[in-house]
């Protein structure tokens, strides 16, 4: 087993971020954190390749957020716009990794690497306009990031994904 190594490596790395995380964000870190984790778990049952998992865990993990966002928000009685904004949100990263399980095809790739890069800016532009909630918009931010590595790696290695399994 080559990859073991890896697998561990990768595994207490990812603890010492969490630990990390909790201690800077709270909660805003342990629901995103949990969500790509329960995909990832999901993921992985279901048979997806592992070069699929990645981007779309961490991008179906940060719907998933969205979704509990919009369930406190109503809990909280927000505004409509807000409301508006984040279910549609989640509606659309929904789609992409639906669409990503079911066609497991390049496509559905690159319209998520276009999502997130336009989400991205969007996230930048709130950057300067938001000082309390920048460590939010940060885990957004790099939950974008990390789909989109994921998504071009995955592309750059289709060949692995597209052979037949024996």
């Amino acid at each position: 087993m080559v990859g073991k190594p890896l697998q561990i490596a990768a595994a207490v790395a990812g603890a010492v971020v969490g630990i990390v995380a909790v201690r800077y964000l709270g909660l805003n870190a342990v629901i995103p954190a949990l969500s790509v984790a329960a995909c990832w778990w999901a993921f992985t049952r279901l048979g997806l390749h592992r070069r699929l998992v990645l981007p779309l865990a961490f991008a179906g993990g940060h719907g998933i957020w969205f979704f509990v966002g919009l369930i406190m928000t109503l809990a909280i009685g927000g505004s409509a716009e807000t409301m508006t904004e984040v279910g549609l949100e989640s509606l659309i990263v929904a789609a992409i990794v639906a669409w990503g399980c079911i066609s497991r095809s390049r496509p559905a790739l690159c319209v998520l690497i276009v999502y997130e890069v336009v989400s991205l800016v969007f996230n930048a532009i709130a950057w300067t306009g938001v000082d309390e909630l920048r460590p939010v918009l940060a885990v957004h931010i790099g939950l974008r990031i990390v789909a989109i590595v994921g998504a071009a790696l995955a592309l750059s290695r289709w060949s692995e994904i597209a052979a037949p399994s024996n």
